[in-house]
């Protein structure tokens, strides 16, 4: 990753060329002003420098957006979600609601321990739909946490992340602004139910297959960027998703993720 020192202007130039590459400020200085389309805009040393991909004009200071840092903002932690003791937990749910594998299964399976299963069911029953992008709220039945945001992120249809070596596709542009109305529900869904702080999973980062390090940019660039008060955790249960969960957003993952325009 280049590294760029900032002053009045950024100079940059046509998408491709070498010379952009997404950088992190590499100025001395505690912060500082960057002026884009001669408007001054304030950069901190965590703050991620981007390109933007949808346009590849060759003029001074407009190719550029500002992405603040999710870094400070959110928690990360590394555990099991169904004993987190904040206000909800997440379900990383299927459309109809239904008992399902990965942290869904987990959670109906805490629900069912504690005795709860046939009222999250029927719960989940009388709800029956939520669509892809969007969140819909049930007591626990039994958990630490008293209420489950039970949200459905997209099934991946797209490449592995070791193979995304060209720009995106519109069908996989499309699915990841899907997981962003996604987590973008989920805090829609606490404040309009009272829940104060909340622990969400990698959603769609199982067994739905999209890639872990574009699931987690997004999920800690939306969660920072749209949770005001409330207090958000991100989890993971497995040392790799913690471990990428952990160091996202990444300039990679930024750069890829730039026009899909959710920052």
């Amino acid at each position: 990753m280049s590294q760029y020192l900032f002053g009045d202007y950024v100079e940059h130039r046509k998408r491709g060329d070498d010379f952009i590459d997404g950088a992190q400020p590499a100025s001395p200085s505690p912060d500082f002003t960057l002026r884009i389309n001669t408007a001054p805009v304030k950069v901190t040393p965590t703050s991620l420098v981007i390109l933007c991909e949808s346009c590849d004009r060759a003029e001074t200071g407009r190719l550029w957006t500002v992405a603040t840092d999710a870094r400070n903002k959110v928690d990360v932690t590394h555990g099991n979600i169904t004993k987190a003791t904040t206000a909800a937990i997440v379900n990383a749910a299927n459309k109809n609601l239904g008992e399902g594998g990965g942290v869904c299964g987990a959670i109906f399976g805490a629900v069912k321990r504690a005795g709860g299963h046939a009222q999250l069911t029927a719960a989940c029953r009388e709800i029956g739909h939520c669509p892809t992008g969007d969140a819909v709220i049930t007591p626990s039945f039994g958990l630490a946490a008293p209420w489950i945001i039970h949200a459905v992120g997209p099934v991946w249809r797209g490449r592995k992340w070791d193979e995304i070596n060209s720009p995106l596709t519109e069908d996989e542009l499309s699915q990841l602004r899907e997981l962003g109305e996604t987590y973008v529900a989920v805090l829609r869904v606490c404040r309009e139910n009272g829940v104060s702080s909340v622990t969400i999973p990698a959603i769609s980062t199982g067994i739905y297959g999209l890639p872990k390090e574009l699931g987690a940019a997004i999920a800690r660039t939306v969660c920072a960027r749209d949770a005001g008060d409330l207090k958000v955790t991100l989890i993971a249960y497995e040392d790799d998703s913690h471990e990428t969960l952990a160091a996202a957003p990444t300039a990679a993952a930024l750069r890829m993720l730039s026009s899909v325009g959710l920052w």
